[in-house]
């Protein structure tokens, strides 16, 4: 659970979404700031170690996107010549709207997290700040200030949290179960563009 500290006058739901929307990214924000960040995910493997297999899971999946794919080689690559070195954090890895209860009908400073389990404290970044942003209809101008933040607590380029977004993707990827392959296939191209269209 958790609280917000806002002022208890009613508000209309979407505004509540927004106000909880606000709070999850700066939450997500301070879980990745709060992650140890010398554990590197090239540690394990020699050459990116947990990073590497997702990469390579989208970059030789055909069915999904070209512009996807061909991020993940350019992430691979990156990796293999020591230019970025990813590290782990926090992640829900299903944070979207229907994971976050709040009851429409009666205001209070209280909204629930909850399907905690595909969480990973050796997760990938990104992933699930674009998630909750893209299924909460946030404007990508809002989007853009989020990842800014997001990079400077990971010490990271633009075109690394790209990389750690994809990388997000293929771990998703290699663990469908019961998650259709279409369905997954749309989210995962839906993430990527949205990503693409808030910082280019």
């Amino acid at each position: 659970m958790c609280n917000l500290a806002l002022a208890t006058a009613p508000k209309p739901f979407e505004d509540r979404l927004a106000i909880a929307a606000a709070y999850l990214g700066k939450t997500c924000l301070r879980m990745v700031a709060r992650t140890d960040t010398n554990l590197r995910g090239g540690q394990k493997g020699g050459r990116g170690g947990d990073f590497v297999a997702p990469l390579e899971y989208i970059a030789g999946e055909t069915r999904l996107g070209s512009a996807l794919r061909e991020h993940a080689k350019r992430a691979i690559n990156s990796i293999e010549k020591g230019s970025w070195s990813p590290k782990y954090v926090v992640s829900h890895n299903d944070l979207w709207a229907g994971n976050i209860l709040l009851d429409k009908h009666v205001w209070n400073d209280k909204f629930f997290v909850i399907d905690w389990s595909g969480a990973n404290f050796q997760g990938h970044a990104v992933y699930d700040l674009i998630r909750l942003s893209g299924s909460w209809r946030l404007s990508r101008k809002r989007l853009a200030k989020e990842l800014v933040q997001l990079g400077r607590i990971l010490n990271s380029k633009p075109e690394d949290l790209k990389s750690y977004l994809v990388s997000g993707l293929g771990v998703i990827g290699l663990n469908l179960g019961y998650f259709p392959f279409e369905a997954y296939s749309k989210m995962a191209d839906s993430c990527f563009r949205l990503h693409c269209e808030s910082v280019g």
